[in-house]
């Protein structure tokens, strides 16, 4: 009599090995566009609760307020959030409007020194704030200084300007909107 021998064949495992490595592939590409759609939210969110403070903040003090940061080089003036020590983003906002503490920044908050559109091109992400006095880049001088809140780069938006961008364009016909991938203004008058 012959004994019986069981067990699994090379074959056998390497199909098994191939099957749980492309199921695991699979969970690697799924939870990476889940988390960035996560990251790309809560940036929306967070431009959306800085926006509503700025504008609290005009009708308390009657205007937007200042730059706190000289930037550097092609950013000068700008207020980055991957720049500033912590706490210093649009540090007037900080414990008030809605805010307990510091402004909220980019979850990944990198930044480089470069313009915005060389930022928005290498993986740069970060919030920027500036306040323009009246009549800057062809604005209308009647309805004052005016304020640009921008992130610079998205995770999920195919194109730029992400779709859900309010966009923010002068009268004079300048356009934020090609410098980030979303952004919002707002006049003081």
């Amino acid at each position: 009599m012959r004994k019986s021998v069981s067990g699994f064949t090379i074959v056998e495992l390497l199909i098994v090995v191939v099957v749980i490595a492309i199921l695991a592939a699979i969970s690697i590409v799924a939870y990476t566009g889940i988390q960035n759609r996560a990251q790309d939210t809560r940036r929306l969110s967070d431009m959306r609760a800085i926006a509503t403070a700025l504008e609290q903040y005009k009708v308390d003090n009657g205007r937007y307020p200042a730059d706190s940061y000289s930037g550097l080089g092609n950013q000068s003036g700008w207020e980055n959030s991957a720049r500033e020590a912590s706490g210093q983003f649009i540090a007037s906002l900080n414990n008030s409007y809605g805010f307990s503490g510091q402004l909220p920044v980019d979850p990944i908050n990198n930044s480089l020194e470069a313009t915005f559109a060389e930022a928005r091109t290498n993986g740069t992400y970060a919030y920027y704030y500036h306040r323009y006095p009246a009549g800057t880049n062809g604005c209308d001088a009647a309805r004052g200084a005016y304020y640009i809140l921008g992130v610079t780069t998205t995770q999920t938006a195919s194109t730029t300007p992400h779709p859900d961008s309010p966009g923010f364009v002068c009268a004079g016909g300048h356009s934020y909107q090609s410098w980030f991938s979303w952004v919002t203004g707002g006049y003081e008058n």
